[in-house]
């Protein structure tokens, strides 16, 4: 195949947008307080799901943009853009009206359909990122969790190709 495109893939929640507002008050409706992280961590995925599920609705309003890794995906030029969430399609509606009222125009969004739900956030993203690396010349991805960015790492051992960015508030660090 001829790989003539480069694309960009760019994480949603706490890339593009923070949402630990909307879940500390999911915390507070589901436990009746905020849970430690590493007690986040070691719930049940069902749980887990049912948690970001309660955020991302009942709280929706309270997801702040990441102003300055907008204002990047907005002035990306040469390649196409293509947003990558471990969201499930259940919220796609929600996810694309962030989209529309920030004015980020995207060549896709990529949600989880209810089976990919089943796996790991890092073995799902690997997965996309291993499909996308079979189309595109280069493939940049902006993530927020650097465990990640380093699973994928592990997996594609191709650094001329696949560019790997950690997003944080405030700024974003190539891996690798």
């Amino acid at each position: 195949m001829d790989r003539k495109e480069n694309l960009v893939l760019v994480d949603f929640d706490n890339t593009l947008f923070f949402g630990d507002e909307s879940l500390r008050h999911a915390e507070r409706d589901m436990f009746g307080r905020l849970l430690a992280k590493r007690e986040l961590k070691s719930l049940d995925r069902r749980v887990r799901f049912k948690l970001h599920a309660l955020a991302y609705t009942k709280y929706h309003h309270l997801i702040r943009p990441h102003r300055e890794m907008i204002e990047r995906v907005k002035k990306i030029d040469g390649a196409k853009t293509i947003i990558m969430s471990a969201r499930g399609e259940s919220l796609r509606a929600l996810t694309e009206a962030l989209l529309a009222e920030q004015e980020i125009k995207v060549d896709g969004l990529l949600l989880r359909n209810k089976q990919e739900m089943k796996m790991h956030d890092e073995e799902w993203k690997l997965m996309q990122v291993r499909h996308f690396m079979r189309r595109y010349r280069q493939l940049s991805a902006y993530e927020d969790k650097l465990e990640n960015l380093e699973y994928i790492r592990r997996h594609i051992n191709e650094p001329k190709r696949l560019h790997l960015f950690l997003v944080l508030p405030g700024r974003v660090r190539k891996i690798g």
